[in-house]
């Protein structure tokens, strides 16, 4: 009998909360140069793999040791000089992935402008 009670009034919960629009969390990470919170998708994320291969990760789900820039110019600069990206993903970043960030933050700056290629590499 109580199993049975107990049943409904699951079945009626859920009933319920079907009936309200699901909010969904916003995953939020931290730049690792200037320390700001922002939402996941807005930040640049680079991955150190299992096979050591850095990498710039576009879709935010390559396994592996990640690290997020908010992609600024600024923070980039800080990023590579006091080696907190190279710290915080515990390897050594390749001058070619160097390179690819500065053009990212190139395009990026360019983009805001209003070219419309803001977010893409």
């Amino acid at each position: 009998m109580k199993k049975l009670k107990k049943s409904l009034r699951n079945s009626q919960l859920k009933g319920k909360a079907c009936d309200m629009p699901e909010q969904r969390k916003v995953p939020i990470r931290t730049c690792v140069s200037c320390r700001e919170s922002s939402e996941k998708k807005t930040l640049l994320r680079i991955v150190c793999g299992k096979d050591g291969l850095v990498r710039v990760d576009t879709s935010g789900k390559i396994s592996g040791r990640g690290a997020y820039l908010c992609g600024s110019a600024k923070c980039l600069r800080i990023a590579l000089k006091a080696n907190k990206l190279g710290r915080a993903l515990r390897c050594e970043i390749p001058e070619e992935l160097k390179n690819e960030l500065e053009k990212y933050v190139a395009v990026k700056a360019s983009g805001n402008q209003g070219n419309g290629n803001e977010g893409h590499l």
